[in-house]
């Protein structure tokens, strides 16, 4: 039961919970000595005695910027979290360290390709295909060359006689 006497004395914070905003979670502690916290939730009604109480402590401003505050906060958690996942996956790495690996890798393509690699000198060819010079090319010969290509830098001398 929220009221002024609890609120008063107790009051930690409160926001919308709801992208109605028709409910509202009350965070008090649990006594004046204690750190320990309690959620109530409640309707946002302006005419129930225990959201009048609320609006005296927290008004309606106040509420909607604490739902704000509340949301982007979790947002940056949840995005940094994914970002730790992702990095500790070997997914995404720090911008250095990712151009470094990058540039490794694709020296590793161009120069030591083997046979069993062919699904990604398949999709190097179809990323080729994307390049706004090959697009442009009116010339089927250099386009086939690129199709015809057994190796990365086949593919590779084939746009730049393009280009």
């Amino acid at each position: 039961m929220l009221t002024p006497e609890i609120l008063a004395k107790q009051f930690v914070t409160a926001h919308f919970i709801d992208n109605d905003r028709t409910q509202i979670e009350v965070l008090t502690l649990e006594n004046v000595d204690s750190n320990n916290q309690i959620s109530t939730v409640i309707e946002y009604d302006p005419d129930h005695p225990w959201c009048q109480a609320l609006l005296e402590v927290c008004n309606l401003d106040t509420l909607h910027e604490n739902t704000w505050n509340k949301i982007n906060k979790e947002k940056t958690a949840f995005e940094q979290s994914v970002l730790k996942i992702a990095r500790d996956q070997g997914l995404v790495y720090d911008t250095h360290k990712s151009e470094t690996k990058f540039h490794t890798a694709m020296m590793d393509f161009l120069f030591n390709y083997q046979d069993k690699d062919k699904e990604d000198l398949f999709a190097f060819k179809l990323a080729s295909f994307e390049l706004d010079v090959v697009k442009n090319c009116k010339d089927k010969t250099h386009k086939a060359a690129i199709r015809k290509a057994q190796s990365p830098l086949e593919v590779v001398k084939a746009i730049s006689e393009i280009k």
